[in-house]
């Protein structure tokens, strides 16, 4: 691992680059649940939830490679050749975009789940007051004799 910032700052570039495209992965994905949320594709949902955690673990694994790098460029200035500090602002700005733009999808997905499970909520509330009533008022009826309860007041 390279701790000369002139040599750790052109693989930290390529790194946060890679980091990047990887994040850029998960924006694709990210829109596609939210798509698969709102139509309630659990199955196609299950499988891109899957395919998200394997891509966030490979940035957590290149972010452990990054830390370091980091740590050597800092403060280095001009000591960093000014073609090499572009990528790295470039990259980073994309990756702030980026991450914006993920985590505002994924509040979005979030607030979709939680309408449909307060749906789903008030769904099964009705059913079981349904349930109780039929129970109140229908589900005991083998105890009142059949005479009673049909007889009105002409007999």
């Amino acid at each position: 691992m390279p701790e000369n910032p002139a040599e750790a700052a052109p693989v930290l570039a390529e790194l946060l680059e890679k980091q990047l495209a990887i994040y850029g992965s998960v924006l694709d994905l990210s829109r596609s649940q939210r798509q698969l949320i709102d139509s309630g594709d659990t199955s196609d949902l299950m499988q891109l939830l899957s395919e998200k955690q394997k891509l966030i673990a490979e940035i957590e694994s290149v972010s452990a490679v990054i830390a370091p790098l980091q740590n050597a460029c800092e403060g280095a200035g001009d000591s960093i050749p000014g073609e090499v500090r572009e990528r790295i602002e470039n990259a980073l700005a994309g990756l702030r975009a980026t991450l914006a733009e993920i985590v505002a999808l994924e509040d979005e997905g979030q607030g979709s789940l939680n309408v449909q499970k307060q749906g789903a909520g008030g769904k099964l509330a009705h059913l079981q007051k349904g349930k109780m009533m039929h129970k109140a008022y229908g589900g005991n009826t083998k105890k009142i004799p059949p005479i009673a309860r049909f007889k009105d007041k002409n007999g």
